[in-house]
Order: structure tokens, then C-alpha cells, then sequence
């Protein structure tokens, strides 16, 4: 896949087909949360949501171990429950949210992604009426490429962090370098801890007060169609989270 083509995709599992061979499991992880809400009504089971909220916390250190495992049984064990009363009568539809449930919290990443992609599509599908199934289609594709953008960035410019010893901050694409302030490093950690993603703005501006000139992350943060969520490839930057680097 070349950038032009990363940029204009509206087949998701290409984008996935690439992400998933550089991308880090956290990635992966809240690629499958974010894909969950698109079919959050069809997940109905308020401990499997539960469950699905632990996972963005968990991978983010925002939940220990200790606090994350009760809650992944809890949903593990509901969706165990509803399998064995919907599996045997041979109808899917019903645990389509459950599947994709399942696959968000599977160790397997690469292939549970796949698989959010795969039931997410069923949950759209059968609640659409026959006429309006293609749109339905076009338009959950659509949200996932676009989803696979902004978790993902674009692979294909790269961000590099620099060491303490070499004076921190970060490099740009272009080679062109900035550090973070203080400012912007604190903005960015509120918006992370409390997804207040209406402040992107705010953190452009501090990013640009701090000497950043690069058009496509400060874009990015004051876009007002970007829907932002977490795993944001220019708030993961900016803390530091998951370098754009394919690391």
C-alpha cells in the first residue's frame, strides 16, 4: 500500500492487513474498542461494556492488573453464558455484539480485530433493511478506515521522540524538530485521562506556542471532523505513547 492509497482507503481490512504487521498490541486494542462503538447497542450487556472500558483503561496503566482481571472475568463470563443459550439454535444475529465483545478481549490481537471488523459488519447488515444494506456497508467501512487514521496516523511519515541526553522533544517527518513544552505535555495528559477531546484545539495551540510547525499534526488536533478517540496518533506523540515510528 503506498501513502495515497493509506490516506484514501475505504477497505479496512487492507488498512488492517498493514497495521497489523509494525503496529504495537495497544494500537490494535483500542482499534477494536473504538470498533465496538459502532455497534454499542447491540452489545447489551451493561458488565460487557464494563469489560470493553476496562480494556482502553487497562492498556493505558489507568488500571492494574489486579483491578482490570475481575472485570475482563465478568464480561468473559457473561459472554460464555450467552453463547451457550443462542449457539445451539443457530441464529448469530443475537450475539453479534457478544462476538465482537469476545474478540476485543482476546489475546490474539491481530486476529480479533478481524474479527470486531467481521461481526460489526453482521450487527450492521441484519438490522439494515435490504435496500439500505450496501449504504450501511459503505458507511461502517468508511468509519473504520477513517478510525484506522486517526488511531494509526499515517505510517508513512514518521515521528521519532529524542532521548532526554539529547535534549528531548521530537523530530519531525521532515527532520525539523520542536520540544514539548510543560504546558502542552499537561494538556495532553488531561485530554488522555478524561477524553476531553474538545480541548485538541487548546493542545494545538499550546503545540504551536512551543515552536511546532507541522501543518499535519496541528491540523489534526484543531480538525472539527475528526471524530478523536483514544489512542489520538498525535496525542500518543505528544505523551509519548506508541511512537509513529512502527515500533
Amino acid at each position: 500500500m503506498t501513502e495515497s492509497q493509506w490516506l484514501t482507503c475505504i477497505h479496512p481490512r487492507k488498512m488492517h492487513a498493514l497495521v497489523t504487521r509494525n503496529r504495537t498490541g495497544r494500537k490494535l486494542q483500542l482499534i477494536g474498542c473504538a470498533m465496538a462503538r459502532f455497534v454499542w447497542d447491540h452489545i447489551d450487556e451493561p458488565i460487557v461494556r464494563e469489560g470493553i472500558l476496562a480494556v482502553e483503561k487497562f492498556v493505558d496503566g489507568e488500571l492494574s492488573h489486579a483491578e482490570y482481571l475481575p472485570k475482563y472475568e465478568a464480561a468473559q463470563a457473561v459472554i460464555q453464558r450467552r453463547m451457550d443459550i443462542t449457539l445451539p439454535t443457530g441464529n448469530f444475529e443475537p450475539l453479534a455484539g457478544m462476538l465482537v465483545a469476545q474478540g476485543i478481549i482476546s489475546a490474539n490481537l491481530v486476529v480479533a480485530v478481524d474479527r470486531v471488523l467481521l461481526w460489526a459488519e453482521f450487527a450492521t447488515m441484519t438490522t439494515a433493511a435490504t435496500g439500505k444494506r450496501m449504504l450501511a456497508r459503505e458507511t461502517l467501512n468508511k468509519q473504520a478506515c477513517d478510525l484506522y487514521r486517526e488511531i494509526v496516523g499515517n505510517p508513512f511519515r514518521v515521528y521519532l521522540l529524542r532521548p532526554n541526553f539529547a535534549g528531548g522533544g521530537m523530530c519531525y517527518p521532515d527532520g525539523s524538530r520542536c520540544v514539548i513544552s510543560e504546558t502542552a505535555k499537561q494538556i495532553a495528559e488531561g485530554i488522555s485521562l478524561d477524553g476531553g477531546f474538545d480541548r485538541m484545539p487548546i493542545l494545538a495551540d499550546a503545540m504551536e506556542d512551543a515552536g511546532c510547525e507541522d501543518r499535519v499534526m496541528l491540523d489534526h488536533l484543531r480538525s472539527a471532523t475528526v471524530n478523536h478517540v483514544r489512542g489520538c496518533w498525535a496525542l500518543d506523540v505528544i505523551l509519548g505513547r506508541d511512537r509513529n515510528d512502527g515500533s
